[in-house]
């Protein structure tokens, strides 16, 4: 895990829950205000990389965070679980599994060929294709696992920019094709 200098406090964790409900609270009013009513997510998507990119010395100072992620990582995937229908996945299952595996085969040979032309080690090669597929709570995880600490942050770094760019190009996408 990684390690802190002292240990998260109850006032440290309501400080990260306020942060992130106050952006999600401007962001709603600014896209308002700029008549993007639709656009919510990505201007809290910015807003949260401004606050993240220039308030480093005053974030970094609030302790726990990690605590309160993989609590809220819990209550995501259990709110995800819950609204499955396990009938219609099994139902779809078979013609899903050969769309993945061929999926999966295709994405093995493209990671496999370019790491081996760029030169990357096989631990690098794992966390980007996670962080890149499943996103950065499973890329750390599985960093964790493996025991390649330094891999971790990397891992978060990299999913979570391409969740960024990722709404960008989605909400764009959409817009442009509807």
């Amino acid at each position: 895990t990684l390690s802190e200098d002292r240990p998260a406090t109850e006032a440290d964790l309501l400080a990260s829950l306020a942060i992130a409900a106050s952006a999600c609270a401007v962001g709603q009013v600014a896209a308002q205000f700029l008549g993007l009513p639709g656009s919510t997510l990505l201007v809290t998507t910015l807003l949260m990389i401004t606050v993240a990119t220039l308030g480093r010395s005053v974030l970094g100072k609030i302790k726990g965070e990690n605590i309160l992620a993989l609590g809220l990582l819990y209550l995501f995937l259990a709110i995800i679980g819950v609204g499955a229908d396990l009938g219609a996945m099994l139902s779809e299952a078979p013609s899903l599994f050969y769309l993945i595996i061929f999926i999966f085969i295709g994405h093995s040979a493209v990671l496999l060929g370019l790491g081996a032309v760029f030169k990357l080690n096989y631990g690098e090669l794992i966390i980007a294709s996670v962080a890149c597929i499943l996103g950065p709570a499973p890329a750390a995880a599985i960093a964790v696992l493996f025991g390649w600490q330094k891999l971790v942050v990397p891992g978060i770094l990299t999913g979570i920019l391409g969740y960024a760019i990722g709404n960008f190009i989605g909400v764009g996408l959409f817009n442009f094709y509807s």
